[in-house]
């Protein structure tokens, strides 16, 4: 395409048939010519069409890493809550006393480990927790029955949001809603009522202790913790 520059003769009556501004560079179109101003001119249209198309993108593979443990954290936390599904029905058939052998039995786990599951299968029947960016430690800890409702809807709410929620950070989301266990006087006429909820991390504790007992050792134990509950 042969492009001509108006001399100033031509471009005081030439106009551009696009806009109708003076035209400045002309194209000979079916044999006369036709006069183009600077933004409607052919060439700089002719050249932009034959530009090739610019690449995509190349992929970022961070980001695709991110997306599969999203989707594969999605799918852990509703294995989780099956498996504390299938937990919870088997404690019911296992029946009295047989609960623990048969964990150490099947998987080698303890009553805590299994609660755990149990816990956060309980808490799925209240909250949506699949679609929920949170780690396992964090999931695990908002499922204890310990846990004050409020912090679990605090953070619920920012994790709905996007706001990532770390487990420290749901620590001390927990912290900052539970009631403080002692004032730090209490005058001699006041006691204050007890609160069981306070002791679930000890007795958590003390059952993974003792079934790590051996069968003897379950008898002393029990035989001492009767003589504590005997003094009291």
């Amino acid at each position: 395409m042969t492009e001509r520059r108006a001399t100033t003769n031509v471009a005081s009556t030439a106009t551009c048939p696009k806009c109708g501004r003076h035209g400045e560079f002309g194209y000979k179109v079916e044999g006369a010519m036709v006069w183009f101003c600077a933004e409607h001119r052919l060439a700089k249209h002719y050249a932009e069409a034959r530009r090739p198309p610019e690449p995509a993108p190349a992929p970022d593979p961070l980001a695709e890493h991110a997306e599969a443990i999203r989707a594969a954290g999605t799918r852990v936390i509703d294995d989780i809550i099956k498996i504390g599904h299938h937990l919870t029905e088997a404690k019911v058939l296992c029946g009295y006393g047989n609960w623990l052998s048969w964990l150490k039995r099947e998987f080698g786990w303890s009553d805590d480990t299994a609660r755990r599951f149990m816990q956060v299968f309980e808490l799925s029947n209240s909250a949506r927790l699949r679609n929920l960016n949170l780690p396992l430690s964090g999931l695990y800890l908002l499922a204890r029955p310990s846990t004050p409702e409020a912090a679990r809807q605090e953070v619920f709410d920012k994790a709905e949001s996007g706001e990532p929620v770390s487990y420290r950070r749901t620590q001390d989301i927990g912290a900052k809603h539970k009631k403080p266990h002692r004032p730090s006087y209490i005058p001699d006429n006041e006691t204050l009522p007890p609160d069981p909820s306070q002791d679930e991390d000890l007795i958590d504790q003390i059952v993974n202790l003792f079934v790590q007992l051996t069968k003897h050792g379950k008898v002393r134990c029990g035989v001492r913790l009767n003589e504590i509950m005997d003094v009291r």
